[in-house]
């Protein structure tokens, strides 16, 4: 008879009718077996910076434990995204089994530079938007500093040369307004900020 942790009353009655009464215990550990993770997954352009730490508690030590791939003992550094499964047995033959996941996390991201001198020297003549992860679903526009939309595009390759309908603009200040979404996310992202253009 196989019984769960508890205290049971036992009652044995013999051929002449006598009755007694027992009290049996199942002893149980003094938690149940656990395993903690303590994890950091790899941010947004960095690499190999995520670690995985496990503490094993509960069940009835000593304890034996594999992993799915080639890890040895509980604490790992340096993990790029990683996906592993972890088994734990305590002495009394009851295991646990977590997947554990670090995950490489993306980052939505594009930049545009804060200034730009369109004079035909070949360094810096044009601006354009820098995607720095995968961008999609691009509008950009620049205003100057009376609202008036001088440039205006949705594609990535095409960048503004500081004129406005042929005529070169003024040095000045000018702002723009960036709206974008990235393949792994949902939301999109708004960017403003000023431009000095040089000349």
């Amino acid at each position: 008879m196989n019984q769960t942790q508890g205290v049971y009353t036992l009652v044995v009655k013999d051929s002449n009718d006598c009755v007694d009464t027992i009290l049996a215990v199942v002893p149980g550990p003094a938690s149940a077996l656990e395993i903690i993770v303590d994890k950091k997954d790899v941010p947004c352009f960095e690499t190999n910076t995520g670690y995985l730490k496990l503490n094993l508690q509960g069940g009835w030590p000593p304890y034996n434990y594999t992993w799915s791939n080639s890890f040895i003992g509980l604490e790992h550094l340096n993990l790029g995204e990683t996906h592993v499964s972890f088994q734990l047995t305590d002495s009394m033959g009851c295991s646990l089994t977590k997947n554990i996941d670090v995950e490489q996390l993306l980052c939505c991201k594009a930049v545009v530079p804060n200034a730009f001198s369109p004079n035909n020297d070949t360094k810096n003549d044009v601006l354009h938007v820098m995607a720095i992860s995968d961008v999609q679903s691009v509008k950009f526009s620049i205003y100057d500093r009376w609202g008036k939309n001088i440039f205006s595009t949705k594609s990535l390759q095409e960048s503004w040369d500081g004129t406005y309908q042929g005529t070169k603009c003024d040095v000045d200040v000018y702002f723009y307004y960036l709206e974008y979404t990235c393949p792994f996310q949902k939301e999109k992202v708004i960017q403003k900020g000023d431009i000095t253009l040089i000349r």
